[in-house]
């Protein structure tokens, strides 16, 4: 469990340099908060997630490279990492200093931190549900069809979280341009959720009659 601790501060931390060293000085609330309830989710679903799957954390704290890892999964996992990063720098120096496309009005900015924590906890749910939600794409032996928890509603709730973070955060950060780019790396997630399932279909049989019976891929009723 230390480890776990210890890797959970460590993304906390990364997070932090990307949102607060473009941010002005003093430092607005907005950021203090949203990094103050960022730690607050990610220790509470990675404990939940320990205490179901606690191999699986271990598994994800592994870089974004591995061995078996199919050369496209590298390069859009990397892609969409180094993106994220960027998105959380551009929220804050948009949001908090520039205002290049306006402001997120501050009845909004409050939906935005409901949408923040529902994506962090919807991706705990996900892992919880799911013993084989590796970070990188590769043959895993034992690998079977997951139809449990959010993998009733669409086949990448993990991802839906994601997206639902980062809209969440431009919101909360007030930054209209960061919510525009937002696309970039909802871009990439969409490509690897492409190349996921060419994959599984390749190595499941189970996969394409879930596939059948769960017809949205990330957004209900959408796609």
């Amino acid at each position: 469990m230390i480890r776990i601790l210890v890797g959970t501060l460590g993304y906390v931390a990364l997070f932090a340099a990307f949102l607060l060293l473009p941010a002005p000085s003093p430092i607005p609330w907005r950021a203090w908060l949203l990094l103050g309830v960022l730690l607050a989710v990610r220790v509470a679903g990675n404990f939940a997630v320990y205490r179901t799957h606690p191999a699986l954390l271990r598994e994800r704290e592994g870089l974004p490279i591995q061995h078996g890892q199919p050369l496209i999964d590298r390069v859009l996992l990397s892609a969409f990492m180094a993106s994220f990063g960027l998105l959380v720098s551009l929220a804050s120096i948009d949001g908090l200093r520039l205002h290049l496309l306006g402001m997120v009005p501050s009845e909004i900015a409050m939906g935005g931190m409901a949408l923040f924590i529902a994506g962090w906890l919807f991706v705990a749910y996900a892992l919880t549900s799911n013993r084989f939600a590796l970070l990188v794409v590769r043959a895993q032996d034992d690998q079977a069809v997951v139809t449990t928890g959010p993998y009733r509603l669409v086949r990448h709730p993990m991802y839906l979280g994601v997206v639902s973070v980062m809209v969440g955060m431009c919101l909360w950060l007030q930054s209209v341009l960061a919510l525009v780019c937002t696309a970039i790396p909802t871009a990439l997630l969409v490509a690897r959720i492409v190349f996921e399932e060419r994959f599984m279909l390749g190595r499941t049989p189970d996969y394409s009659s879930y596939c059948a019976r769960v017809p949205y891929r990330l957004v209900p009723f959408v796609w």
